[in-house]
């Protein structure tokens, strides 16, 4: 997967194997209250550049990896090509202030970000295939993954069960196992008490031993 595709700054994303860029560590200050949140039309060449440079080093730090590991977790192979689809819609919503430090703060908002693209692209493939002028493209193929496991793929079922469970719990599984964090990290990041992940988990994993038989 890559994602050096031209995007709405004007710029290239850096593909997942680039080497990273460097940058200034500057950004235009944040909006106030009732302000419609930028985009980058309605930025100078010079906060374009502050904040291409500053997604670089973000997404070359470690988000890249978040991203593919995020992929991975909800469609296996095609996961890559689904990062970088999510790269892509994060990098558009990065000039905001507000989503740009959700993204900084925490891996969560990845996974939220590849997960509701990644059910986007699966409610658009089956509306394509209800529509007879409706040509093929990635949102069929991922119907597809979802539809029917690939050879040599003793993981999909486990994916599927994942994706069908409430977001928060699917977030839960997601730090734990693929990002390896602690219960302790993972309920920071969450927002929420260490009690109430061990509930969230629990209850993931009755509901898992469920779907899966």
């Amino acid at each position: 997967m890559s994602t050096s595709k031209h995007s709405a700054g004007g710029g290239q994303l850096p593909a997942l194997g680039d080497e990273p860029v460097g940058a200034q560590d500057e950004s235009p200050g944040h909006r106030r209250a009732g302000e419609p949140a930028p985009a980058w039309r309605d930025l100078d060449n010079g906060q374009r550049k502050i904040l291409s440079d500053d997604f670089v080093i973000w997404f070359e730090s470690g988000a890249r990896l978040i991203f593919l590991k995020a992929g991975h977790s909800i469609c296996g192979r095609e996961g890559r090509a689904l990062a970088g689809d999510a790269a892509v819609r994060c990098y558009e919503q990065w000039p905001d202030p507000r989503k740009r430090e959700l993204f900084k703060q925490s891996p969560r908002y990845v996974y939220q970000t590849v997960r509701n693209l990644f059910l986007d692209e699966l409610k658009s493939g089956y509306r394509r295939r209800e529509s007879p002028a409706g040509l093929p493209g990635h949102a069929d193929r991922i119907a597809e993954i979802w539809e029917r496991p690939s050879v040599g793929d003793p993981g999909w079922e486990v994916r599927q069960a994942i994706n069908s469970l409430d977001p928060e719990k699917g977030e839960i599984i997601f730090l734990h196992y693929w990002l390896k964090l602690s219960w302790v990290d993972a309920a920071r990041l969450m927002g929420r008490s260490r009690g109430q992940v061990d509930r969230l988990h629990r209850s993931a994993i009755e509901e898992l031993r469920v779907l899966l038989g």
